[in-house]
């Protein structure tokens, strides 16, 4: 992924600020869980296995990076970049939807109901990525 022309700042910034938003953040909200789970969100994916720990370790500095400090961060990009973020939140997207699907399957029993669910689902998940019905036929197979 391109790195942004402003990272030194960052890090320099986050470096030379960290303990004084930190002791406002204190100040503001004070000693309170971050989470109910009383996990931060590497333990909660950790908890949740693969793909989720997967994705924590692989994608979310990367797109942390992007998200929080707002669109100055990308705003600075070249066109061209626009396209890369965008797919590494969208796979990130889809693959997370997709294992929650897969949970509530196992949850709610369906596949007793129905034997082929999670075959439909993977069918599902590649005629997404199809343009016309003979390139979805193909995929089935």
């Amino acid at each position: 992924m391109p790195s942004h022309p402003k990272t030194r700042f960052g890090v320099k910034f986050i470096n030379e600020k960290a303990a004084s938003i930190d002791a406002k953040t204190e100040e503001v909200w004070g000693n309170r869980p971050k989470h109910w789970s009383r996990m931060d969100l590497r333990g909660r994916a950790t908890f949740l296995g693969s793909p989720f720990s997967e994705i924590y370790d692989v994608h979310y500095a990367e797109l942390s990076r992007y998200a929080h400090p707002g669109v100055g961060t990308i705003a600075g990009f070249e066109p061209n970049v626009y396209p890369a973020v965008c797919a590494a939140g969208y796979e990130v997207g889809s693959r997370c939807y997709i294992q929650t699907l897969r949970f509530v399957i196992m949850e709610l029993r369906l596949a007793v109901i129905d034997l082929s669910i999670e075959r439909k689902l993977d069918f599902a998940r590649m005629v997404a990525f199809t343009d016309n019905p003979e390139q979805a036929g193909r995929s089935s197979s």
